[in-house]
């Protein structure tokens, strides 16, 4: 995508630092980034890119922007660089329970998958469930599918 190629959450996550930048001072070319000026448009004055590192390497980015005229101050700054590790790791456990919630309903379904994730089954137990299965067998359906392209195959 060459809008995150050139992008601050990329320069962030490829570990090269968080980065501050005033969006209202002319000619602040620091960094040249296309959502600055995005930013700048809708009244932004301050702009701040910080690192979220997770434990296993990758590093997201949690990025803010101030529309006050004086821009962030200092005491904002501090508190904003004393939050990364807390909320790295809230944030790396909210995506790993989507990851993991996704997962289990794609291949469970969404009804199991759910009772799994909240802990809702032990072993050996179940339930009886009203299901049709149908299985079948079409004759050379593995030869047509390596020879015909694949819509041409769902077609025939």
């Amino acid at each position: 995508m060459p809008g995150h190629l050139n992008s601050l959450v990329r320069h962030v996550s490829e570990g090269l630092g968080g980065v501050r930048q005033r969006l209202d001072v002319a000619g602040a070319t620091e960094f040249r980034f296309p959502v600055k000026e995005e930013l700048r448009q809708r009244g932004g004055t301050d702009y701040v890119a910080v690192p979220l590192p997770f434990s296993d390497g990758q590093i997201t980015t949690m990025t803010l922007t101030s529309d006050d005229p004086a821009g962030f101050t200092a005491a904002d700054l501090g508190m904003v660089f004393q939050c990364p590790f807390g909320l790295s790791r809230f944030y790396e456990t909210m995506t790993l329970l989507q990851k993991t919630s996704t997962l289990l309903t794609t291949y469970l379904g969404k009804r199991s998958g759910n009772r799994v994730l909240n802990g809702e089954t032990q072993r050996g137990a179940g339930e009886k469930i009203n299901a049709a299965i149908l299985t079948c067998d079409l004759r050379v359906s593995t030869q047509l599918a390596g020879y015909l392209l694949r819509l041409a195959y769902l077609e025939f």
